[in-house]
């Protein structure tokens, strides 16, 4: 379908500098797209030397969200800029090593370009927390390493190398021993029960809850805290339709767990979460499985006994993560 877009202007009264720096991170940009599903381009009036940043996404309410999101970076105070220039603008190499002769391009006179396709749980596995995984990558190996997301949003990203072949072989090695500790781990926790990394869907048990398009921002939460503590509580894999498989004013939300037990008590969360939500502001909503099974009300039951330590429900949910 055809790609939505908006532009949206950075004020003259925000950190121009730090701005421009944070958008010509290829680190904070990956992070950005992945978080708001949303592909950021820093553009520059060379005439007024204005900034603005260029969104693209399949879905307007995304575009929607990530305008908020970075009116909220506009308006970041000094303690969160401080923490953003250290994960993504004052560690990251941006400049050649000093023993390679600008004469021979930025990576030297043996400098190459090679790729590696990895699937998108893979590629979070090689940046890292915070960029820490692929920062460390380009350090040790002194060549450059950016992974970008294939432009049809698929599930494959695809790494992509520049350097010495020899220092892009070595940094190629250490990514699949990184990524083969990672598999041992799930594997481990998959023969313990324990539901395996991110992005694994659970088979055999699933439940499902049918809500309305505008629930979407409750269901995730603010920075994804309310779907991520689901998952975490219910050892469980919530997935939200997307907006391109959406025909009407609802779409399913799917819990899929190891047990039955696990997978309606995170659908029945979710659904609590939402008419509390909801009753904060005088509203109500009926529910239903993708049958058209009606769902009892949850905000007579409560949350499910098995809940401990979930989100506050309440109209904080409803701010876009």
């Amino acid at each position: 379908g055809k790609r939505e877009s908006k532009t949206v202007d950075v004020p003259r009264h925000a950190d121009l500098p730090f701005v421009r720096d944070l958008f010509s991170s290829v680190l904070y940009k990956d992070r950005f797209r992945d978080e708001t599903r949303c592909s950021p381009t820093l553009r520059i009036d060379r005439t007024t030397n204005d900034l603005s940043i260029f969104l693209e996404s399949d879905s307007r309410t995304d575009l929607d969200n990530a305008e908020q999101s970075l009116l909220q970076i506009f308006q970041a105070d000094e303690s969160i800029k401080s923490h953003l220039r250290n994960a993504y603008i004052v560690n990251q190499p941006v400049a050649p090593p000093a023993d390679m002769s600008m004469s021979y391009g930025q990576w030297g006179p043996n400098s190459v370009r090679e790729e590696m396709n990895v699937t998108n749980e893979q590629a979070g596995v090689v940046i890292g927390k915070g960029g820490e995984n692929i920062r460390k990558l380009q350090a040790d190996h002194r060549i450059k390493i950016q992974i970008h997301r294939e432009p049809d949003g698929g599930t494959q990203r695809t790494v992509h190398f520049e350097g010495p072949r020899e220092k892009i072989d070595a940094a190629k090695e250490d990514i699949k021993k990184l990524l083969a500790e990672v598999d041992q781990k799930q594997r481990d926790r998959e023969a313990r029960g324990i539901a395996p990394w991110e992005g694994y869907r659970p088979r055999g048990c699933s439940a499902s809850l049918m809500i309305r398009n505008n629930h979407v921002g409750i269901v995730i939460g603010r920075k994804g805290e309310s779907i991520r503590s689901v998952e975490e509580r219910y050892q469980c894999k919530v997935i939200i339709q997307r907006d391109s498989e959406v025909t009407g004013d609802e779409r399913e939300v799917e819990v899929r767990a190891m047990t039955q037990e696990s997978a309606n008590d995170a659908r029945d969360y979710i659904q609590y979460l939402i008419e509390s939500t909801l009753a904060a502001s005088g509203e109500h909503y009926s529910f239903a499985d993708r049958n058209g099974t009606a769902l009892e009300s949850r905000s007579r039951t409560g949350p499910p006994a098995s809940w401990r330590g979930g989100p506050s429900p309440g109209p904080q949910a409803m701010y876009p993560p």
